[in-house]
């Protein structure tokens, strides 16, 4: 089994803090964002932050929001462990990927309410891919925002959060029944997070609901998304009835 736990590598612009000089900061960080994606990665933050701060490299890209801004919206996340994420069930469709030669595969999300928990788990299920493909990825970003994505006033980008996926994978094996016979259980690959649902539902806002499509970055530099169907832009969906409080 592997796991890796959600690295924090990207920032979205538009996830700087709302203030009067928000498009000033946006298009400064544009500057600094070499393929015009609305996102810096790492290497494109690090170079953001050394302009600022004297070339100076960045300990975490938390140093980096916090010089452009600091964070708009939070987005609470749970803490999923191995065992969790290869065994937990998550059953509610989201739609289906494919990514060129790369493989396939679905997006599942089910909501998790009990007592003063309240959270929204999303897995990404590459059961269409190679395993050798999901072990390459060095990190997987969920990018979320108010339903359509819109600019806000004062904007010139999509409205988006970043957010780190965890990627957990298992080799198919044979099981023994009782009875004496075997089957077989195929690979695991996953990638998963678990959303404080209430944040969820205060970055919605009265959007009717949230849209999202995913970002991998394999050991070998390259960039892929995973968007529904395939298409480029069309994106994943939670609706506003999937966001409402547990007890209404």
């Amino acid at each position: 089994m592997g796991f890796k736990v959600g690295r924090y590598d990207r920032v979205s612009i538009s996830d700087i803090k709302d203030t009067s000089a928000k498009k000033v900061k946006e298009e400064k960080l544009k500057q600094f964002d070499s393929n015009t994606d609305g996102v810096l990665d790492a290497q494109e933050a690090a170079r953001y932050y050394a302009d600022k701060k004297g070339g100076y490299e960045p300990r975490s890209m938390d140093q980096v929001l916090k010089l452009a801004g600091g964070k708009q919206h939070e987005l609470k996340t749970m803490h999923q462990e191995e065992g969790n994420v290869i065994w937990g069930s998550v059953a509610n469709w989201k739609g289906d990927f494919n990514i060129g030669d790369v493989g396939a595969g679905n997006v599942r999300a089910e909501r998790r309410s009990w007592e003063t928990v309240d959270n929204t788990a999303l897995l990404v299920d590459c059961n269409l891919m190679e395993l050798a493909f999901v072990e390459k990825i060095e990190s997987a970003t969920l990018m979320i925002g108010p339903r359509g994505m819109a600019s806000e006033s004062g904007s010139t980008l999509p409205e988006a959060v970043a957010v780190p996926l965890n990627i957990a994978t298992a080799p198919g094996h044979k099981e023994w029944n009782r009875g004496g016979g075997n089957y077989w259980v195929p690979d695991k690959k996953y990638l998963a997070v678990a959303m404080d649902t209430e944040d969820m539902r205060k970055l919605a806002g009265d959007s009717g609901g949230l849209s999202f499509y995913i970002v991998l970055r394999t050991n070998d530099g390259a960039t892929h998304y995973v968007n529904k169907d395939g298409k480029p832009y069309n994106n994943f969906d939670f609706d506003a009835s999937e966001l409402k409080p547990s007890d209404t």
